[in-house]
């Protein structure tokens, strides 16, 4: 596929039922930046975040489930229960929250989900209300803030994708989700971040801080519209300057060995989970032959490794929204 060499990472809105549905843009949490590795002691068993956020629910009832260190959930009107900006990291960066949506049943799963950006905009935020109301059958939904390139450069980003998953999987219980049906899903910036989580689940160097004795495995992985290799000449034309340079540090010609890092074909083995990977066809901000690039690297590894190409479609928004994208995801989850 002919990819354009001026096609540009555009920042795209639109609104849907209400809610702004954006891929990149300008960040809209507080932006401090932090050291890449955070230690501190993990909160106490009775804490309680002082930071929750009601907003757009219409009753507060207290869960039904066992709680420790877990603010009260509130509950919306179709009954999900949600739990709002819940710190992975004690005393870490404004943006190491996530928001978790439980909606009713049993022996749920959880998605794991990144948001979009470019690495550099975005917040959790962004989609998290649309994959529920897409994506949560049999599945709570956990919306997962992350250190941005202006916040600190790689590893922050996946140090920070694997500690949100060991706190998860640390509260399991308490969230009424199965520790061991973690599926990693993000869109674009956030699609390279899930394959990321996928493919270095046997990478101990990016587990750091808190919870380390439990896992940041992912069981599976949905990779929407994603980044997966970014040492390709046509992503270094496209992303260099305006975003992977902020992401690794500096010029990419001084940096090839970080780069090489935040490419997720970078780590694939045959103990990597399942994968589905979901693109558009005419895509040109996030070129078609990423997809095909990872699929191949997985499948040469022996690891399940699904390509559905949806036919003219050519924007996130496009792909999110179709009926056979929706098909096709559930159809991974139920597996």
């Amino acid at each position: 596929m002919k990819v354009s060499k001026n096609a540009t990472l555009a920042c795209y809105a639109m609104v849907v039922s209400g809610l702004a549905i954006a891929s990149c843009g300008s960040p809209v949490e507080p932006s401090t930046a932090v050291e890449s590795h955070a230690t501190q002691a993990p909160p106490a068993a009775s804490a309680v975040n002082p930071t929750l956020n009601p907003t757009a629910i219409t009753v507060q009832t207290p869960s039904t489930r066992p709680v420790s260190d877990l603010p009260t959930p509130v509950t919306q009107r179709d009954g999900v229960l949600v739990y709002r900006d819940m710190p992975y990291v004690a005393n870490g960066h404004p943006r190491q929250k996530l928001d978790v949506y439980v909606p009713e049943g049993q022996d749920l799963g959880l998605i794991v989900y990144f948001h979009g950006g470019g690495w550099r905009g975005g917040s959790k935020a962004d989609d998290a209300s649309q994959i529920v109301n897409l994506f949560a059958r049999g599945h709570a939904v956990a919306s997962v803030g992350y250190r941005l390139s202006q916040d600190a450069v790689f590893p922050a980003q996946v140090e920070d994708a694997k500690a949100a998953v060991r706190w998860l999987r640390a509260h399991a219980a308490e969230l009424g989700v199965d520790s061991d049906r973690f599926v990693a899903m993000g869109i674009s910036s956030g699609g390279a971040m899930a394959a990321l989580l996928g493919t270095t689940g046997d990478v101990d160097e990016f587990d750091v801080g808190e919870y380390l004795a439990t896992s940041s495995r992912v069981q599976s992985v949905v990779a929407i519209a994603g980044y997966y290799d970014l040492l390709q000449p046509d992503i270094l034309e496209m992303y260099g300057t305006g975003y992977l340079e902020p992401l690794v540090g500096g010029p990419l010609p001084e940096h090839s060995e970080r780069l090489s890092a935040v490419s997720p074909i970078t780590y694939v083995t045959e103990d990597d989970p399942p994968f589905l990977m979901v693109h558009g066809e005419l895509d040109e901000v996030h070129p078609l032959h990423q997809a095909e690039i990872l699929e191949a690297s997985l499948a040469g590894a022996g690891i399940p490794a699904t390509l559905y190409v949806l036919p003219g479609g050519s924007q996130v928004l496009t792909i999110l929204f179709d009926q056979s994208v929706r098909e096709t995801v559930l159809g991974f989850l139920a597996r």
